[in-house]
């Protein structure tokens, strides 16, 4: 993560560099160098940085909540999952194997295909007829006892607690800022590099400033685009809440 943060600020400080470069002397020569033109480039430089880092400021914080509440999420979905597997094991012999072989199959996909598809930005949908065969085997059973009647359930009610978490989960992978924010932040980036080009300070001092700029921006950028995609990038949400679950409470 640090080395794709680091090549990642590096690389737009070098190109703003070398576009500063290339194109500060041709602003150099098309724009007057007089108090007048220096002042509005440096009120509209101000300006403009203010009202474009408080979009990159509530992007990040908008995202992180995003990306903290799918966390959580899996977390949640994994903790169903491990509850009804005990709820499960307290089932008659008759139809206990096969309910927890049907979530111990499901877990494997979670954890290997579903996972995998999850990083590409793809919906894993292998998982629902895995479970659409738990579903018909567990409404099969009909409860001789009152106690199998509450377990009976309470399985059912935590069977509908799980789909609507695995479907939150789908929903997510797909989710994510509107490419018109995409546009606003990609565009201010270039905006901002122009209004530094077209700002007559000395040459070091310029290249300072916009290489220290493109630095930060770049880093910010990179981080906004991996918590907007959960299951992707630097930061990505990895599978093992599943497979803790799998590994303790799902012997072979």
């Amino acid at each position: 993560m640090w080395a794709a943060v680091a090549v990642t600020g590096l690389t737009c400080a070098v190109a703003t560099c070398l576009f500063l470069a290339a194109f500060s002397p041709i602003a150099s020569r098309l724009l007057r160098d007089d108090k007048d033109t220096r002042e509005l480039f440096g009120y509209t430089l101000l300006a403009f940085g203010v009202f474009y880092a408080l979009l990159v400021g509530l992007l990040t914080i908008a995202t992180y909540s995003t990306f903290n509440s799918v966390r959580n999420m899996v977390g949640r979905e994994a903790a169903s999952l491990a509850a009804l597997y005990r709820s499960v094991s307290g089932y008659p012999e008759t139809i206990r194997p096969a309910l927890q072989g049907d979530l111990r199959e499901y877990a494997d996909f979670l954890i290997g295909d579903a996972w995998e598809l999850q990083s590409r930005g793809i919906i894993a949908s292998g998982g629902v007829p895995i479970m659409n065969r738990f579903q018909r085997n567990l409404t099969s059973f009909e409860p001789s006892t009152k106690g199998q009647e509450i377990l009976h359930a309470e399985t059912l009610r935590m069977f509908t607690e799980n789909t609507l978490f695995r479907r939150e989960r789908m929903r997510s992978v797909v989710a994510g800022l509107p490419s018109l924010m995409w546009f606003l932040v990609g565009s201010g980036a270039v905006l901002l590099l122009l209004l530094i080009t077209c700002y007559r300070i000395r040459r070091g001092i310029q290249y300072f400033l916009g290489a220290s700029i493109a630095f930060f921006l770049g880093i910010m950028i990179l981080i906004i685009s991996a918590l907007d995609h959960p299951y992707r990038g630097v930061l990505k949400i990895d599978s093992r809440p599943f497979q803790l679950v799998r590994e303790q409470l799902m012997p072979p």
